[in-house]
């Protein structure tokens, strides 16, 4: 039977004088070395912080210093003995070095003659440090309580800066007791970014996975991200680890591949360009199932696209579409192409589908169709009035195929045109449903909006009376029914 490891307690010796033989330095990085104003000395005992912080034994052994102390010569006060005789022991050697005073270099009146261990932190968090030094002496650190989600983060980060593991394991099982129904997002996000030597502990898993839930419940579809302007605020600002994770997550929803490539674009420009790593861009495009995007866009505007060409071999930019393509994919396995090996993501199977119809419905309003009808008629043309992407909302450049409907008040009794799939970019001044209102050879702007009565397809106050001239309460109701994305 393995014997269970003593840990011992010194936290009577926290911030203590006594046999203190080195001293704590917290500075913050932000201020200037040496500056006393932004830095916390705390009395230190070499046994106590080499024992359980890697850093700080790293630094005591490395050190040098005038005198009998040697610090080379300290022992991992964490040891696999027989608890009976070791407790008796430490117990009584705690007794009689308690009213001892040691003189030169371990005189515990005086701090000149010490080492100084240098704790450099970041802004703001001199006082989680100071947690964690108290946490080195505790057997069990109960330094955790009444810290909030992302303080607790913090401390996290400190304790693995530091290499203090048994305060990240107290940090972990403290995290691990909230409910994913109240994590804050910010401490989420920060959760999905924290170094392997935090997540992969299996004190950490679980506490992972609440974050995980967390942004999966509000980015976890794609579709439903674009169409919703606080989520994509929500999406641009997540660090490129939280991205990493929703874009691996086999749970994220799409309605084709090309939604991970715009999302990754997207991002991409939206960092500050002083914070954007190539490193990390390659990471994320390397994640696209590239089977699964539309030959159309991996042809043209991944072909085209600057992030997709940094992030690729030169080699691979033609297999893209060949990928793509109907048996395209066959062939490259048959071929035993290398760039599958190179890339795993492109034989990865399909994400879902998105439970979201892209839909967009805005109002046209009757003033603004008039001023396009009057100049038609002005030209000497006939009123068969073609919409065009004047009156599309912003960000709807996307769609490449849809179903465009001009709901009456009847919608069940809506007119509604099929377009042909086309392909589009932004240079394209309309590209067209035409004659989605047949309004025959109307000659006026009169006869043109009696035309849209008759067919009840005026909306507004007044739109269930006789033909009215108050234009600007009125409007068409437009819908897009998105079945294909850009």
């Amino acid at each position: 039977m393995t014997p269970t490891p003593f840990v011992p307690d010194y936290g009577d010796f926290f911030q203590q004088e006594r046999h203190s033989n080195v001293s704590s330095l917290i500075v913050e990085e932000a201020g200037a070395p040496g500056d006393a104003s932004v830095a916390r000395k705390l009395p230190g005992h070499s046994m106590v912080l080499a024992a359980f912080s890697h850093y700080c034994k790293a630094k005591l052994e490395t050190w040098s210093h005038t005198g009998s102390f040697q610090s080379s010569r300290v022992q991992d006060a964490s040891l696999a003995w027989p608890l009976g005789p070791l407790v008796a022991l430490f117990n009584y050697c705690k007794a009689k070095l308690a009213p001892w005073s040691y003189a030169g270099a371990y005189n515990s009146s005086s701090t000149e003659g010490k080492l100084q261990v240098l704790l450099p932190v970041p802004a703001g968090q001199q006082e989680l440090a100071e947690l964690l030094v108290k946490g080195m002496y505790q057997a069990q650190p109960t330094i955790t309580d009444g810290l909030s989600q992302l303080q607790l983060l913090q401390l996290m980060l400190l304790a693995d800066r530091f290499g203090v593991p048994k305060v990240q394991a107290a940090v972990a099982a403290a995290l691990n007791t909230v409910d994913v129904q109240h994590i804050d997002w910010d401490a989420a996000v920060e959760l999905l970014q924290l170094p392997p030597s935090c997540a992969q502990q299996p004190e950490f898993e679980a506490v992972r996975q609440v974050a995980v839930q967390q942004v999966q419940q509000q980015l976890g579809d794609l579709e439903g991200v674009w169409a919703d302007p606080a989520r994509q605020q929500l999406l641009l600002a997540l660090p490129c680890e939280a991205l990493m994770q929703l874009l691996q997550d086999d749970t994220t929803c799409v309605a084709t591949e090309n939604t991970v490539v715009y999302t990754i674009e997207r991002w991409w420009s939206a960092q500050d360009a002083a914070l954007q790593h190539a490193e990390h861009l390659r990471a994320l495009m390397h994640l696209v199932r590239m089977r699964y995007c539309t030959p159309y866009y991996s042809g043209t505007v991944m072909h085209q696209s600057s992030p997709v060409q940094q992030s690729f071999e030169h080699a691979a930019l033609p297999l893209m579409r060949e990928c793509c393509t109907t048996g395209g994919y066959a062939r490259l396995q048959e071929a035993q192409c290398l760039v599958l090996h190179r890339y795993p993501a492109w034989v990865a199977e399909q994400r879902p589908a998105s439970a979201r119809q892209p839909v967009i419905e805005w109002r046209l309003p009757l003033a603004s169709l008039r001023a396009a009808v009057d100049q038609l008629l002005s030209s000497g043309k006939a009123a068969t009035y073609d919409f065009s992407d004047t009156y599309l909302p912003a960000g709807s450049i996307r769609l490449v195929a849809a179903t465009i409907s001009v709901l009456s008040l009847r919608k069940a009794a809506s007119l509604k045109n099929k377009f042909k799939k086309r392909p589009m970019s932004a240079e394209l001044a309309s590209w067209g449903f035409s004659k989605l209102v047949p309004l025959g050879a109307a000659r006026s702007w009169q006869a043109v909006k009696a035309e849209l009565y008759r067919q009840q397809l005026v909306h507004g106050d007044a739109a269930s009376a006789a033909v009215s001239d108050q234009d600007d309460s009125l409007h068409l109701n437009i819908q897009v029914k998105v079945e294909t994305l850009l």
